[in-house]
């Protein structure tokens, strides 16, 4: 253990034995490991980059302005690749559209992210901070010795490699792997899957290019949402359950197509036809959480401990908060006092708990579709 001792200047040994690796390289590794290593911890960020052109979590909320500053992203960096929100349109429970403008807000407006290179923007920061990062690194075998910590074995593209770490931070996601292997059960809520279009505009410029407000529409079987990207392009998410009757249909492009083309408010913002390279992509977006979220050297951060539906918008805000608080409790934990990570651990079931009555209330809105399974489902878990 080197606390006091920056990880790009503990020499050698650095490169096998470190104070915490941390698994993932989203939002919520990159705070975990920015928080560690600006106090001196000794670093290592396993980032298991597949390749990806694009990647869903495209909101940022006024809220979480301060968590950036925190760890070192003003604003003014943040203007450089991103665009401003300035607010919410929806059409819930009716076919009127309501505007919620964010300059009511006294924390500021939101942002729209190019998740990419959001992410890179978090990276280089730990890595100015002395967090040592591997890419496209897998993590191949985990052992546990009581005395010693954990022995890790990862392979990249160019090798495979073994540390020695006294702390793991699981931030790999809704999947939480590591915390699993560990005993930690995962538990969910529903059943809501997405399936996201990135888009570019076929004629930049146009009318649809100069809304800056995210836009939500319920629908029959689920509900949608689109919101600009940088770059004269669009996002366009359409959400409904993982055993509805939509699914099959939205995997395919033409499916998709057909149920964007049915929706009012999307169909009029973005036209079918006003696209072109179009990506689609499909991914969990479900209510989950882990039954604990630390344990005898380890602890999980952002989706890897709790996951919200995306009509909180609180993924990346929840991935950045619980970061910063998970490595606020390593800190500690790395001195042999352990007594924040049952804090840590109340407060994100605290949050969670919030979290569910408030998403119940926003489902129980809208009663326009009483026979169709995914709004009658929703019915029940409020009802409950």
């Amino acid at each position: 253990m080197l606390l006091g001792t920056s990880g790009k200047s503990a020499g050698l040994a650095s490169r096998t034995e470190f104070d915490v690796v941390v698994i993932g390289g989203g939002p919520a590794g990159a705070a975990t490991a920015i928080t560690v290593a600006r106090a001196g911890g000794r670093v290592l960020l396993l980032d298991q980059n597949e390749g990806k052109r694009v990647k869903t979590g495209e909101s940022l909320p006024a809220a979480a302005n301060p968590l950036l500053g925190n760890l070192g992203i003003s604003q003014e960096t943040l203007a450089g690749d991103h665009i401003l929100s300035s607010g919410i349109q929806s059409s819930w429970g009716s076919q009127r559209l309501r505007t919620t403008h964010f300059i009511q807000d006294p924390r500021g407006h939101g942002w729209h992210l190019e998740r990419l290179a959001f992410d890179a923007m978090l990276l280089r920061e730990a890595s100015a901070c002395g967090v040592e990062i591997k890419r496209n690194a897998k993590v191949t075998r985990v052992n546990r010795d009581s005395r010693k910590g954990w022995t890790i074995g990862y392979c990249t593209h160019a090798a495979s490699l073994t540390v020695t770490t006294e702390w793991v931070a699981d931030c790999s996601g809704r999947q939480s792997r590591f915390a699993r292997q560990q005993g930690a059960r995962r538990i969910h809520d529903d059943r809501l899957i997405a399936f996201a279009a990135f888009l570019k505009l076929s004629k930049p410029g146009s009318a649809a290019s100069l809304y800056r407000m995210t836009l939500i529409e319920s629908v029959e079987h689920g509900w949608w949402y689109c919101s600009p990207v940088p770059g004269e392009g669009f996002v366009l998410v359409y959400l409904t359950d993982a055993d509805g009757e939509h699914v099959h249909r939205a995997r395919t492009m033409a499916g998709f197509l057909s149920l964007w083309h049915a929706t009012h408010h999307i169909a009029q913002r973005v036209p079918p036809g006003s696209a072109n390279d179009i990506v689609l992509v499909a991914n969990q977006a479900n209510s989950s959480r882990l039954d604990h979220c630390w344990g005898p050297g380890w602890v999980a951060g952002g989706d890897a401990s709790v996951s919200f539906d995306p009509l909180s918008s609180q993924g990346i805000f929840n991935a950045l908060y619980s970061g910063i608080k998970a490595g606020e409790a390593l800190l500690r934990g790395i001195r042999g006092d352990l007594s924040l990570f049952p804090s840590y651990e109340t407060r994100l079931q605290t949050i969670y708990s919030i979290y569910l009555s408030r998403r119940n209330h926003c489902y129980s809105l809208e009663r326009r579709w009483q026979n169709s399974p995914f709004w009658l489902r929703r019915a029940r878990e409020c009802a409950a």
